[in-house]
């Protein structure tokens, strides 16, 4: 602040994770309750933002995935990515650019 005046800091991209619980192979549990992560063999976390882009993954623990449930996890967290942008965007009254 000695130096100049502070600006706001403008974020066009904010990144969202969802997690899942992964009981099997092929059954998942959005956003696992302590219980649920108890059980679980493993757990998927997807990073992703509202222009339907993923940022990352990562996937803890041994237990197998089968791909049609990966592509439903990443489906699922690019949908919640974007529905919680838009509760963010309209909650902070910020104009939506994109």
């Amino acid at each position: 602040m000695d130096e100049r005046e502070p600006v706001p800091l403008v974020v066009h991209h904010v990144p969202l994770s969802t997690t899942f619980a992964l009981l099997n192979a092929t059954t998942c549990v959005l956003d696992p309750l302590l219980a649920e992560e108890r059980v679980a063999l493993g757990t998927l976390t997807v990073t992703a933002n509202k222009f339907g882009e993923i940022c990352g993954v990562h996937k803890a623990g041994g237990v197998p995935l089968d791909q049609r449930v990966l592509l439903r996890c990443t489906d699922l967290a690019l949908e919640r990515a974007r529905h919680i942008t838009a509760l963010l965007t309209q909650s902070l009254g910020i104009t939506a650019e994109h």
